[in-house]
């Protein structure tokens, strides 16, 4: 976009898409205007947002420059076409000599070139411009009055226009857009980085999930079998097993008690193994 603003004001003499221009500066407006929405919400919106305020300054300096240049253009295209129709008009062509009627025509052909920077030679015009005042004031002649005023006219317009070609291309847009974009660049790779941090840290939690759940199955599968074997051995022991809560309550026998003292599991069970006194232990005992 830079670029295009630079190459419209440096075409001089040559048809011009001013449509296709207009477009693209409402483009850029409009995308400018995008990145400045989205920028708020960036944590370092402050640095961006000075970033873009600076191109928005830049671009509208050149939007500027580039409205002066079409004018002027237009002026300077338009008064050539005036100077090459007074040169050929026969009220000229009648009081001015062969030589002078040259010195015009030449004037013309040395104004095209210096507008379309085929010569840059400005001072051989202005040598000519002086000549052509002299042959007004001598001739007194209205048309030569006005050739040397139009030709003067763009002569300072092609000036003008000079200076704000060089104002527009001192309008580094391309290359803060350029910084821009490093800056986004840099913090994408540092939302990357970040990001890949986060999975790495997930992918650990999660293994160590996954490890720690593993161990505990084996660990219960362990247990389980464990117990099962205690299971088994109390089941099958040929001793009287019983086993009570923290309140002294039976809550398991196994069937060698219920042969050895011919109570029932489900008469014991919830009862004080005080049930199986004879009397002739002590307290202490049971």
């Amino acid at each position: 976009m830079d670029k295009d603003f630079n190459n419209f004001v440096a075409q001089k003499g040559t048809f011009v898409n001013y449509d296709l221009i207009n477009d693209k500066i409402e483009d850029f407006k409009n995308e400018l205007n995008s990145l400045k929405s989205i920028m708020l919400h960036n944590k370092n919106k402050s640095l961006y947002l000075k970033l873009l305020n600076q191109i928005e300054q830049d671009y509208l300096q050149k939007s500027h420059l580039l409205e002066h240049s079409k004018s002027y253009n237009s002026i300077i295209i338009n008064s050539l076409n005036y100077l090459h129709d007074l040169q050929k008009n026969t009220n000229l062509s009648s009081v001015l000599s062969e030589s002078d009627l040259s010195m015009l025509d030449d004037t013309i052909f040395m104004t095209i070139q210096l507008y379309t920077n085929i010569n840059q030679n400005k001072k051989s015009v202005e040598k000519n411009l002086l000549a052509i005042k002299e042959l007004a004031q001598k001739t007194k002649n209205k048309y030569v009055s006005y050739f040397y005023r139009h030709e003067k006219s763009i002569l300072q317009k092609i000036v003008t226009l000079r200076k704000e070609q060089t104002s527009v291309d001192n309008l580094h847009i391309f290359d803060k857009l350029n910084t821009l974009h490093s800056r986004l660049q840099d913090d994408f790779q540092s939302y990357l980085l970040l990001g890949k941090l986060i999975m790495v840290v997930i992918l650990f939690f999660i293994t160590s999930l996954l490890l720690s759940i593993l161990y505990l199955h084996r660990n219960s599968l362990k247990h389980k079998k464990e117990l099962a074997a205690y299971r088994y051995a109390i089941e099958n022991s040929d001793n009287s097993i019983i086993i009570t809560d923290i309140n002294k309550n039976i809550v398991y026998a196994n069937d060698a008690f219920e042969k050895e003292t011919g109570y029932k599991k489900n008469e014991i069970i919830g009862k004080n193994p005080r049930i199986l006194q004879s009397g002739l232990m002590g307290k202490e005992y049971y």
